[in-house]
């Protein structure tokens, strides 16, 4: 019941870029004097507008066919707090879903896609090790005499 619930929603979480974005708007990126340390920003910045974009707007009918079949009631209460409180309405929905010849081929085009879409959720996540790994090595926070340690 769990991937039927989350197959429904997808999302990035939300990132705040704003000195980012008024350092790029000002022609300010400058600023960052290592290079490969400020294409890697852009990059990353770049490439979550990418994946936010792919997210928002999925291809294929499942998502809307799983939504004609399920009260949107019962989908909003099932994925805001994990409780379903009608079964009789969640089972009727369900054999709605399951008798429209339309879902196998959704599906298939929904499992398709999710497999691109992981595929480039990995190469983003590596991106973005790789830059934060970057970051680290710029970053030296000097010790404190008389501290203690962590």
């Amino acid at each position: 019941m769990d991937d039927l619930r989350f197959s429904a929603a997808l999302a990035l979480p939300r990132i705040q870029s704003v000195t980012f974005d008024e350092l790029a708007s000002t022609g300010r990126l400058s600023l960052i004097e290592d290079v490969k340390l400020r294409d890697g920003l852009s990059n990353y910045y770049v490439g979550y507008q990418h994946m936010s974009i792919i997210l928002f707007d999925p291809i294929g009918e499942y998502q809307k066919i799983l939504y004609e079949a399920l009260p949107g009631e019962l989908i909003y209460g099932w994925q805001f707090s994990n409780e379903i409180n009608d079964l009789d309405d969640l089972k009727a929905g369900l054999e709605i879903l399951n008798k429209d010849p339309r879902l196998g081929p959704a599906a298939n085009v929904a499992i398709n896609y999710a497999t691109s879409l992981i595929f480039s959720l990995r190469d983003f996540r590596e991106r973005s090790q790789q830059l934060l790994a970057q970051i680290e090595t710029k970053i030296s926070i000097p010790k404190v005499s008389g501290s203690v340690a962590d």
